[in-house]
């Protein structure tokens, strides 16, 4: 149960140091802060929920212009945008692979045996 301000201010000396108008006065300004804190704290909650979403909002397109352009620096010579048949991309892998072997198979043998006496 509140006490009153009178009836408080009467339970202790150190109260008793104040006139009980000064006591009286602090004693509703105490009751006023406690009943306005969680107006202030919603208050609070909702600007710091506002700035962050802001600043998320911020970051975000921040790291996809970074990520956009990263992407560019890498891929930019490249057409993305071209279709590419698998099969044929395949066929001609596989014709420069054998190419290549053709051409070590055959072309240091000719080498060597035209440097050698018989």
């Amino acid at each position: 149960a509140k006490l009153k301000p009178k009836k408080l201010w009467s339970t202790r000396p150190e109260y008793q140091e104040f006139s009980l108008k000064i006591f009286t006065e602090h004693y509703y300004q105490e009751m006023r802060k406690q009943l306005a804190a969680p107006y202030w704290q919603h208050k609070r909650n909702i600007y710091a929920l506002k700035q962050h979403q802001e600043e998320v909002e911020s970051m975000r397109n921040e790291w996809h212009e970074n990520i956009s352009r990263d992407v560019q620096d890498m891929f930019g010579g490249i057409n993305l945008d071209k279709e590419v048949d698998l099969e044929e991309e395949t066929n001609h892998a596989a014709s420069l692979l054998m190419t290549v072997t053709e051409l070590r198979d055959e072309g240091p043998k000719s080498q060597r045996n035209e440097g050698r006496p018989n």
